[in-house]
């Protein structure tokens, strides 16, 4: 449900989204010193031709990730007594307690398969928030840079009877 209003005064709210911003730019990083060695390259007389076009193409998925973290470094969740708020930039969305059948954090294992299959607890983990609302269907947010602080919002604020607790599927 799109509201005009923001959430109560006493909410929690969490800034996800500057937490992926400063991630996202850790990533970038990398890729755009490749981007510039790759692009050298191509004018380095005998230099492998591939190689400098893998890392020049490295150069464009810097610029999609540093794009996509520019989008969403002002998105925030919050909870407060009415429900649910997901606060994208200008867009502002309520979910009440009372249209959701459930909630909770789901922990995902994520499988590298083979050799590479890390151990359970160390690597590969990923937390999402899960809203289940009335008439089936679900919302999956990642909150894997924020989860402890989400989990804490989310026990204050939403009714005993949603939660389900936290999960753990592969």
């Amino acid at each position: 449900m799109i509201s005009d209003r923001g959430p109560d005064e006493n909410a929690t709210v969490l800034r996800y989204g500057r937490r992926q911003f400063v991630a996202g730019m850790l990533a970038t990083v990398p890729a755009s010193v490749l981007c510039v060695f790759g692009l050298d390259l191509l004018f380095v007389p005998g230099a492998p031709i591939v190689l400098a076009l893998l890392l020049a193409a490295s150069g464009a998925a810097g610029v999609w990730m540093f794009r996509r973290a520019w989008l969403q470094r002002k998105w925030a969740i919050a909870f407060d007594r009415t429900g649910f708020w997901w606060l994208r930039g200008d867009a502002t969305e309520v979910l009440p307690w009372g249209t959701l059948d459930g909630v909770g954090i789901r922990r995902r294992m994520m499988a590298f398969g083979g050799a590479f299959r890390s151990p359970p607890g160390r690597w590969g983990k990923a937390f999402v928030l899960e809203l289940r609302p009335r008439g089936g269907g679900r919302e999956l947010i990642d909150i894997s840079l924020c989860h402890h602080a989400c989990e804490r919002a989310l026990w204050r604020w939403a009714p005993e009877a949603l939660l389900f607790g936290e999960e753990t599927r592969a």
